[in-house]
């Protein structure tokens, strides 16, 4: 299972990667086009190529339908970040200085019978230290809060664009499995994690990925 939870983070960093640069080539082209000021007159398959590409590139970059469109956009200039959550998600406020918490995303409720609303929840503090000091910070708090917790992954991934770490762990006691990535920007942390019933942990993975991925830090 870890083995696939690995390869589905990775192909998330690269697909978000991928479209930066492809950001960046869309605006390389235009500014050439501005620049050259291509003419009907000039070479007509170099012209028609030209626009094969362009096309191609507004077809990849641009959302399909059920995409960004069907998402919201959580943004604080005070903690300089940014991240996309689903419309059908809700948001619940936190700004907890003690904990860190800032904002937790809980997912839609499947039933009236539903007692427990997966979420994805926004960290933010102070950490003086280096990254493998916050690594080890991090487990050790796990392991104070959570006696008998399983870490079933672990791992350096890529957040917000700058090196970080993974943690996938289950609390049994609890019936909770979570899945936490973080990353440190000088003396400042950015965590956040997918929390989850054991059992409906796969339902909702995805798209807490995905949530977690849309992390920017200005």
């Amino acid at each position: 299972m870890s083995i696939f939870e690995n390869l589905r983070l990775l192909i998330v960093s690269f697909i978000k990667a991928v479209k930066k640069l492809l950001r960046k080539l869309l605006l390389l082209i235009v500014s050439f086009i501005k620049a050259v000021k291509i003419l009907p007159g000039r070479s007509t398959n170099g012209n028609l190529l030209l626009g094969i590409v362009i096309v191609i590139l507004i077809i990849v970059l641009i959302p399909k339908k059920g995409g960004w469109d069907d998402w919201n956009i959580y943004e604080s200039s005070q903690y300089g970040i940014t991240i996309k959550y689903p419309k059908r998600w809700e948001i619940e406020n936190l700004e907890n200085p003690i904990t860190g918490e800032l904002v937790n995303f809980l997912s839609p409720k499947q039933s009236e019978k539903d007692d427990f609303q997966e979420k994805v929840t926004t960290k933010f503090y102070k950490f003086s230290g280096t990254a493998n000091e916050l690594n080890k910070s991090v487990i050790e708090e796990i392991k104070n809060t959570l006696p008998g917790v399983k870490i079933v992954n672990k791992g350096e991934i890529t957040l917000a664009d700058k090196k970080g770490n993974q943690l996938i762990y289950t609390d049994e006691k609890g019936g909770l499995k979570n899945m936490q990535f973080f990353t440190l920007k000088g003396d400042y942390v950015y965590e956040m994690i997918y929390t989850a019933k054991i059992d409906d942990y796969d339902q909702f993975v995805e798209t807490a990925e995905t949530i977690i991925q849309s992390l920017e830090i200005h």
